[in-house]
């Protein structure tokens, strides 16, 4: 072979070896980014089945129905205070709407026009049976205040309790549960260094857990209230061997797990007496 052949075949590979390198190193780095969600899909969804064999207690001690007890009363006074609010608020706004036509019903009179009046007459009649409707609502709300002064207490303290439990639960699932077991199922062992350093090894920073519920309420599907395991993790992940700066060589990821709590069916789950 000629010695310019020779160099010609050099050029060439230097030209191409480096996007060639590249491409391989591209392809390892998303090859390790898909390990890395499995890897964590695995342990967040082993996280979500195993606290629902934990909440096996938490139906069989009877928590769950204490719990759904506190939030149907809180849910019963809360409505009928929503519902008074909104009477009050159609209330001002009718009467609104009502001052707005007679205005401009009297301009009319002022100039000769009649043929709107008669038109008029029907939207307000139906305006003041709305008024009327609601202020009558608004009076029985009042007067059952007046009759039990102690619902405004039974309220806000059954507002208070409701909450104390749900952002209870939600903190222990994201701050204490949900994160030590998903850290167990990724591998982590308590005794060889930090969790960050052992995250940082898999190119993993920024884990979250605060988006995650612990056997939340649900509105409008009673059949799941207080039953469900939702494990939410956020994190940040590096590839491994990108070429680009870090900033956009890292993917903000999010995953979920969703798991029903053992333990809540009819009953039956539980010993005989």
């Amino acid at each position: 072979m000629k010695s310019d052949e020779r160099g010609a075949m050099f050029v060439e590979a230097a030209l191409v070896l480096p996007f060639f390198m590249i491409a391989v190193l591209s392809f390892i780095s998303l090859i390790s980014l898909y390990t890395v969600h499995s890897k964590m899909q695995y342990a967040i969804t082993q996280t979500s089945n195993e606290v629902a064999t934990y909440c096996y207690f938490y139906s069989y001690l009877g928590l769950r129905k204490v719990n759904g007890e506190v939030q149907d009363i809180n849910n019963k006074n809360l409505t009928s205070t929503d519902n008074a609010i909104g009477n009050m608020i159609s209330v001002i706004d009718t009467s609104s709407s009502v001052m707005g036509m007679l205005s401009n019903d009297a301009n009319n009179i002022k100039n000769g026009n009649f043929s709107d009046i008669q038109s008029s007459a029907d939207i307000y009649s139906k305006n003041f049976n709305d008024i009327k409707d609601n202020t009558e609502q608004l009076a029985n709300y009042t007067q059952s205040l007046l009759d039990d002064p102690k619902l405004i207490i039974k309220w806000v303290l059954g507002f208070c309790t409701n909450s104390a439990i749900e952002n209870g639960k939600a903190a222990l699932g994201s701050y204490l549960l949900y994160p030590a077991l998903t850290y167990k199922y990724l591998g982590y062992e308590s005794g060889k260094g930090s969790k960050d350093e052992f995250l940082s090894k898999m190119g993993i920073s920024n884990v979250s857990f605060s988006n995650s519920s612990l056997l939340p309420e649900i509105d409008g599907n009673k059949s799941l209230n207080n039953r469900v395991i939702d494990v939410i993790v956020t994190y940040d992940y590096t590839l491994p061997f990108s070429v680009l700066p870090k900033e956009a060589s890292t993917f903000h990821i999010v995953q979920r797990a969703v798991s029903l709590s053992w333990g809540d069916g009819d009953d039956t789950y539980k010993a005989p007496s």
